[in-house]
């Protein structure tokens, strides 16, 4: 009998009552004490413990994507431990300590974890991490970009694994765990498109039904990702008014259908939308997404700003979970590809034009950008990159080189058969019958966004009135009651006149003119430059019609000149400037300023200010005397600006034509009239 079961029996006969059976003689083996029990036990086993529930939804979908990154190998070498070192790379920062929990519970105690949400948060010398490496303990780093673990610890690793972001198999594994009960409900990978791990903790809740699980998933994504299957969002080819980015956006759709067939890899030029804002940029990145079939992840530069402190590091650590986001999407999307559009990029600012006092933080910043960039375009040749800005001249010229945004495409205001194109899409089958084009001629310069804005307005005041939508409802949007009287109208209707009668004459082609008030101008003309490169005579025609509205103003207004005309005298004095300061057609050849800024030369220079004001007065005299020469033109075109607000260029032709024919037929007649006398 084993020594410490006598003891055992020995201590229980002392302690025993008199009227027990003695038990000093009681022989057990170790077997035998195993053994011992209630018969019912042998007959009837307790039933196995449920298993417990972990500790968070996310948890458990961070632990069932180790475990399928890993595989039987990788899960061997953590729990055997030793000398070994294991690098994991995860979706986002977001993920970084679910994973080291998830790993803690494999490992053997005394195992080194490294972990790293940032660039500058977890990055080892090369002298602590040889350290730790010495130490003969099973050594996993953890980031979501490996170097930022340190040169050393990458290096010596023994196995890198990357943990993708879960696919519909590994949640619907995840919500029959958590909700002990399969889902029910097929979920797709548009369902999970653009979700973090904390949207798994938001979506599977204690209590809830394997359906709230995938309904708050499939809401999630769509609030996630907002370009991405919406049936609102057109497709390519019905877009209007942006041809040239609509035509590239086609281009890039049929390269991801060939690299689909024929599995070759993709030639994807990423791109960079710029223009006005309202005109369609943001619309197109989810038009290709949806055309495409692909899934797309959206930001902003003020959602690395607002999405964190503020500081370098956080704001940094945005960005770089955008990018490891776009590039894990990637890689378990079924179509193959993802769409990552960046908008606001023009705040991103150029580290060329930055005092020193900020420098030193925003090149830190802009750098990192790069390099992220690069690292996406080098790795994964099936992410298509679109960044969005309403200013391209602001950008880092080092963001715009080939290799990170190949190509710039302008996205301006839309033409006439643009925005007839516009109000069809917004309209849908409503006012299928309007002539759309003569709706569009009334608001030459109405962005897409603002065409939109007029169509709801104009659904709102027809339920509004307890009618179906009428075309009135729209012009009474698109052309509201003008607040001027009429004698303030028809002067503004002459000095336009006089800018586009006088173009024509000078040989430049005006796209269209309006007395529609704006934002600050009470009308105005759009003329369309050449695109040669001028001369000085183009130049000074240029000028002439820019000071023709101020000329007729003189000539033919009932006060003479007027305040109207600043923005026409601050356009003519800045190119009369740039012909002497900057294109080198005046008495030098001194390049002193960039032509868009030469006016600011004025200030400082006596000299040349007086000879931009001799040249100004020079053409001043010319645009007095053109118009004296074509007045009746003048009028004639004011007179039709009055009744229909707003005439383009072949407007403007017939009816300068059918002016000038009559003002010759009334010349003639007065010659062929005899004498009185």
């Amino acid at each position: 009998m084993p020594a410490t079961l006598r003891l055992l029996a020995a201590k229980a006969a002392a302690s025993a009552p008199q009227s027990s059976p003695d038990i000093t003689d009681l022989e057990l083996s170790f077997d035998s004490f195993m053994e011992a029990g209630p018969k019912e036990a042998d007959q009837a086993p307790p039933p196995p413990k449920r298993p417990r529930r972990p500790a968070s939804a996310a948890a458990l979908v961070a632990d069932l994507c180790l475990e399928r990154a890993l595989g039987r190998t990788g899960r061997r070498l953590l729990r055997r431990g030793g000398p070994s070192v294991v690098v994991l790379r995860v979706p986002g920062s977001a993920w970084v300590d679910a994973i080291e929990r998830a790993v803690r519970a494999l490992a053997p105690p005394g195992s080194t974890i490294v972990t790293a949400t940032s660039r500058r948060s977890g990055s080892l010398s090369d002298e602590a991490a040889g350290r730790t490496i010495a130490k003969g303990v099973l050594v996993v780093g953890i980031a979501p970009m490996p170097d930022w673990l340190g040169p050393t610890l990458v290096a010596a690793a023994d196995l890198q694994v990357r943990v993708d972001l879960p696919d519909p198999s590994v949640i619907d594994e995840a919500i029959r765990r958590w909700c002990r009960r399969r889902a029910g409900a097929d979920l797709a990978l548009d369902d999970l498109t653009g979700l973090d791990l904390p949207d798994y903790d938001a979506a599977l809740r204690p209590g809830s039904t394997p359906q709230d699980c995938v309904a708050r998933l499939r809401r999630a994504a769509r609030l996630r990702s907002p370009g991405h299957a919406r049936p609102d969002v057109p497709l390519l080819t019905a877009l209007s008014g942006c041809d040239a980015a609509r035509d590239w956006a086609l281009e890039i759709t049929a390269e991801i259908e060939r690299a689909r067939i024929t599995a070759a890899r993709p030639e994807l030029e990423s791109c960079m939308f710029y223009g006005p804002p309202g005109t369609g940029k943001t619309l197109i990145a989810h038009a290709l997404s949806r055309t495409a079939g692909i899934p797309m992840v959206a930001t902003s530069v003020a959602e690395w700003f607002s999405g964190s402190p503020g500081y370098l590091d956080s704001v940094i650590k945005q960005y770089v979970d955008f990018f490891g986001r776009l590039s894990a999407i990637a890689s378990v999307s079924s179509a193959g590809f993802a769409l990552g559009f960046i908008d606001e990029c023009d705040a991103i600012p150029d580290r060329s034009s930055m005092s020193d006092r900020s420098s030193s933080w925003w090149t830190t910043l802009v750098t990192g950008l790069l390099l992220e960039i690069d690292r996406l375009r080098r790795l994964h040749p099936n992410v298509l990159l679109v960044g969005a800005t309403n200013h391209l001249a602001r950008l880092d010229p080092a963001l715009l080189r080939p290799g990170r945004f190949d190509r710039h495409i302008e996205i301006g205001p839309p033409d006439e058969e643009g925005r007839a194109g516009i109000l069809r899409t917004h309209l849908g089958p409503d006012l299928h019958e309007a002539d759309l084009l003569r709706v569009a001629r009334l608001c030459p310069q109405a962005t897409g966004a603002a065409l939109a804005g007029c169509v709801r307005a104009a659904r709102r005041r027809a339920r509004a009135g307890g009618r179906d939508l009428e075309l009135q409802d729209l012009l009474a949007e698109i052309v509201p009651a003008d607040p001027r009287s009429p004698d303030e109208v028809r002067e503004v209707a002459l000095h336009e006149a006089g800018h586009a009668v006088l173009a024509l004459k000078l040989g430049l082609r005006v796209e269209h003119v309006t007395v529609q008030p704006g934002q600050v101008e009470a009308g105005h003309t759009r003329i369309a430059l050449p695109n040669v490169l001028p001369d000085r005579a183009a130049l000074e025609a240029q000028v002439v019609a820019m000071l023709a509205g101020r000329a007729a103003d003189a000539i033919l207004g009932r006060g003479g000149p007027n305040a109207g005309a600043v923005a026409d005298l601050r356009e003519a004095t800045r190119l009369v400037a740039a012909i002497h300061a900057s294109f080198g057609l005046g008495d030098t050849l001194a390049h002193r300023a960039p032509h868009e800024e030469a006016e600011l030369l004025l200030r400082l220079d006596p000299k040349l200010t007086a000879v931009v004001e001799a040249d100004l007065r020079r053409l001043m005299t010319r645009a007095v005397a053109l118009v004296r020469e074509h007045e009746h033109s003048i009028r004639t075109v004011a007179g039709a600006l009055v009744a229909r607000r707003t005439l383009v260029g072949m407007d403007l032709t017939e009816i300068i034509a059918r002016s000038e024919a009559h003002a010759h037929a009334r010349a003639g007649d007065q010659r062929q009239r005899p004498d009185p006398t």
